[in-house]
């Protein structure tokens, strides 16, 4: 694939353009990864994190919701983190 990623159309990369637009919006941390400042980013069933450099937000992980599940996104992004 070599489409440019801004050209790509999927909810989490539309929903994290839109929830960063705003230079004074509130953004939630997740806490579970302590090493790196990340963001939540939620649509649908899909989840992201989003790491903030120099105001420019990068979508660096995502998955799927899975409610209750080891295969939950921000569960697995715990569960590596803690390995790691």
């Amino acid at each position: 694939m070599t489409d440019p990623l801004d050209e790509i159309e999927h909810p989490i990369l539309a929903k994290t353009a839109e929830q960063f637009a705003a230079d004074d919006a509130k953004h939630e941390r997740i806490r579970a990864v302590d090493d790196q400042v990340l963001f939540t980013v939620k649509v649908q069933r899909w989840r992201g994190a989003v790491w903030v450099d120099a105001d420019l937000p990068w979508l660096v992980a995502a998955g799927r919701r899975e409610d209750g599940s080891t295969d939950d996104f921000y569960a697995a992004l715990e569960a590596d983190g803690k390995t790691a």
